[in-house]
């Protein structure tokens, strides 16, 4: 693995990761993503995750916490600075999670944690938010936006895992687990 390698990790049995999954999916299925950070020959990961915001954890602890899940290594496969990218991610270290998946910078969900780093390297494109197949909205998204008071943002243009991986400009190189 390399500084600024994408993980890219398929729903586990949870509801609400698989109704990201299920909602976002095009070609792929993934639920969550994951930044890798390699300091001085340890594997970290960066990553955004409910309840706690932008973490870094070691990548052992990492792989512990998704024993059931499928995780696929990803890279950009043109030159970037990966140091860049790797100290955007590094800079909203602590910042919380965005239950909103609104495109703000003062909290951050998974994907979104990625663009930011990313974001000078131009690898990759903000969509149209996804809640459901066909432009129609599933009604657990309605739920969960009610809770919060507010309409489902479905032209907030922004990311998801599954939108990641469309790019051009990332391959696979290897399935982790």
């Amino acid at each position: 693995m390399k500084n600024a390698d994408l993980l890219l990790i398929e729903p586990k049995k949870d509801d609400f990761s698989n109704l990201i999954a299920n909602t976002t999916s095009v070609k792929h299925n993934y639920s969550h993503v994951a930044l890798v950070y390699v300091n001085d020959g340890e594997e970290f990961v960066i990553h955004a995750i409910p309840n706690r915001g932008v973490v870094k954890q070691r990548f052992s602890q990492f792989l512990d916490d998704r024993k059931d899940e499928r995780i696929d290594l990803y890279r950009v496969t043109r030159d970037i600075n990966t140091n860049e990218v790797i100290g955007r991610a590094k800079k909203v270290l602590g910042k919380p999670y965005n239950n909103l998946f609104l495109n703000h910078h003062d909290s951050f969900y998974c994907s979104q944690l990625v663009t930011y780093a990313y974001e000078l390297e131009n690898v990759f494109e903000l969509t149209p938010l996804r809640f459901g197949t066909n432009g129609e909205v599933d009604d657990q998204w309605i739920k969960y936006y009610q809770e919060y008071e507010i309409n489902v943002p479905v032209d907030e243009v922004v990311s998801n895992p599954n939108s990641l991986v469309e790019s051009k400009m990332i391959e696979l190189i290897e399935n982790i687990q």
